[in-house]
């Protein structure tokens, strides 16, 4: 497969093993990219795709004062053979997270469309932290998610 720059990027970032942190302030909330995976970046499985008039697709989910609920548009394009991905939610805490559709069949290079709904269960006036991960079983691609209410 023929990669673009901008499939390097985004598959490096969703194929991360957790370890040490790069940010000094995520580092203190214990997140951040943790340890590139380069064997894993090869065979991502997903990737967000990026072109030049479109970075609002980023790997990552991150909401600024959040106040009842909003819903993000994501596109995500398989690069590996045929499969079927399953999202698993870790929710911020005092945030409900859901993902539509939550079950996705690729064929090969096919790209689909998911959206990311986020409701505010308990106000806080710091960021919470969590993630939205797509897998097939074998293939991990795990998106960080940073919420911030208003109080």
């Amino acid at each position: 497969m023929i990669w673009a720059d901008a499939h390097v990027l985004p598959a490096i970032d969703i194929t991360y093993s957790e370890g040490q942190t790069l940010l000094s302030y995520l580092k203190s909330n214990s997140y951040g990219s943790g340890h590139v995976n380069p064997n894993a970046a090869a065979d991502p499985g997903l990737i967000y795709d990026l072109n030049v008039t479109d970075y609002l697709n980023y790997p990552s989910f991150s909401i600024y004062n959040l106040t009842g609920s909003v819903t993000v548009t994501r596109m995500i394009k398989n690069v590996c053979p045929a499969g079927t991905y399953t999202a698993t939610v870790e929710e911020p805490r005092g945030i409900r997270v859901k993902v539509e559709p939550n079950c996705l069949k690729f064929g090969t290079g096919e790209e689909k469309i998911f959206n990311v709904t986020f409701n505010v269960d308990s106000p806080s006036s710091t960021y919470v932290f969590g993630s939205i991960t797509w897998s097939d079983g074998t293939r991990y691609v795990r998106s960080p998610v940073a919420v911030r209410t208003r109080l």
